[in-house]
């Protein structure tokens, strides 16, 4: 006896739970956790039921298995989706009770013209309904027609004669029909590529579909709340390759190294160009300021050493020459990067860098060998020399991109940078020289 009571007590349970697991209406939109979800229900009502309901289901999972994203109030990204999710049953298999809550959809054997009852909008209290026939010219209609059950109108100039005389603007614009225009259903300015307008078998868009409708349903259905979009921020925080989480500076060092040139060129005819190759190696010190969601300020001061060389061996007819010569340069310099996120991974970075060399030493030597006599006579040697024409001041700008990597000893962002120089190093009078940078390296922030 008690247990034929718990049966009938777990039966009773699980037809109230399935009672109440449906919405209250047709078409409803609802906030679930920090998304929007459409949900439409449909009751499939015809002489096959069954394989009616399979027919639908397949169409509108192609149109409805999708989710776009919504924004935040301003300009940060939130982690917030719009997304459908369609309910199809078949209209003899639904509890009195539930009948109400579904758009009753009358399937019709042969070919005609879809339509529905009324165009009535989500969040309504009630459902409306339809006649949909059988065999469509594309499966595509019926997910034109949900729309409708969503409350979207046609957004087609209907110029058919009895719609015309039934007084219908789909486009709302005054415009009258050509009725001797060879397509009597052109689309409605702006709307060429919307599946309300006259192609059915355009794909749903977000912005003029999907939240077209959440705006039916009220406003607070049109973007990510504030909450959710704090929340997404601050868990994302130890992704952020810019740490923009609009509060504090961010601080850290950078080490990096690669590939130096010297590049001299003379300025008086006839031109010559040097290029003397080594590498450079520096460690700096940073300051990030946020700005923007994806914008942010990067300072900061460095110091660099540069090493390179170049040797060459020349022939002249009666005489050649073999020369080689170096340079080796502390850099002390300052600048400010303008850093953009393109997500939470990679970010670019470029900006202005001011620079002097605060040391600097050169080192020349070679030989000379007359060609007949096979007498070679060396000059200079291989000691370097503290630098005696005057040190200029440097000007270039740096550009190059970094992405983020969150480890067990803070944030670290490897990079990529090439500097580019506007002026020269030393002034000598007849020849341009500049330094040129290709580097590799790693940024560290004490904050993750």
């Amino acid at each position: 006896m008690f247990n034929k009571i718990l049966s009938l007590l777990l039966a009773l349970c699980t037809l109230s739970f399935c009672a109440m697991a449906y919405e209250p209406q047709g078409t409803t939109v609802k906030h679930v956790g920090c998304d929007v979800v459409i949900v439409i229900q449909i009751g499939i009502e015809s002489d096959s039921e069954a394989a009616d309901v399979v027919m639908i289901q397949n169409a509108l999972k192609d149109c409805w298995d999708f989710q776009c994203e919504m924004p935040c109030p301003d300009i940060l990204k939130g982690n917030c989706y719009i997304r459908g999710e369609v309910v199809v049953k078949a209209w003899s298999s639904l509890a009195a009770g539930d009948k109400a809550k579904f758009h009753r959809v009358k399937i019709v054997p042969g070919e005609g013209t879809s339509v529905v009852d009324e165009a009535l909008g989500p969040n309504k209290g009630k459902s409306t309904g339809g006649t949909w026939y059988r065999r469509e010219y594309s499966p595509k209609v019926y997910c034109h027609e949900t729309m409708h059950l969503c409350g979207l109108e046609d957004r087609y100039r209907d110029c058919r004669g009895y719609r015309v005389r039934a007084g219908v603007d789909n486009c709302k614009d005054g415009v009258p029909c050509d009725t001797n225009a060879r397509y009597l259903t052109p689309p409605c300015p702006g709307y060429e590529d919307d599946v309300m307008g006259n192609d059915v078998t355009k794909p749903f868009n977000c912005a003029r579909n999907m939240m077209a409708i959440a705006k039916l349903a009220g406003p607070i259905y049109t973007h990510c709340s504030d909450s959710c979009c704090q929340e997404y921020h601050h868990a994302q925080n130890d992704y952020d390759p810019l740490h923009l989480n609009g509060k504090k500076p961010d601080f850290g060092i950078a080490v990096d190294g690669g590939v130096g040139m010297y590049h001299f060129h003379d300025a008086i005819p006839p031109t010559k160009n040097e290029n003397a190759l080594g590498y450079n190696v520096s460690v700096s010190g940073l300051y990030n300021i946020p700005i923007l969601q994806m914008l942010a300020l990067q300072t900061f001061i460095q110091i660099n050493y540069l090493s390179v060389a170049k040797t060459q061996n020349e022939n002249f007819g009666f005489y050649s020459q073999h020369s080689h010569f170096a340079y080796r340069m502390f850099i002390l310099s300052a600048g400010v990067n303008a850093l953009y996120a393109l997500n939470k991974q990679i970010s670019l970075h470029a900006g202005p860098e001011l620079g002097y060399p605060v040391m600097a030493k050169s080192q020349s030597d070679g030989s000379t060998t007359v060609t007949a006599t096979n007498m070679t006579t060396p000059y200079g040697d291989k000691t370097f020399r503290a630098v005696t024409v005057d040190k200029q001041l440097l000007i270039g700008l740096n550009a190059g991109a970094s992405t983020n990597m969150n480890t067990s000893i803070g944030r670290v962002c490897p990079f990529i940078n090439v500097y580019l120089p506007f002026t020269n190093a030393l002034h000598l009078v007849s020849t341009r020289n500049k330094i040129y940078n290709f580097n590799v390296g790693a940024e560290w922030y004490f904050n993750k």
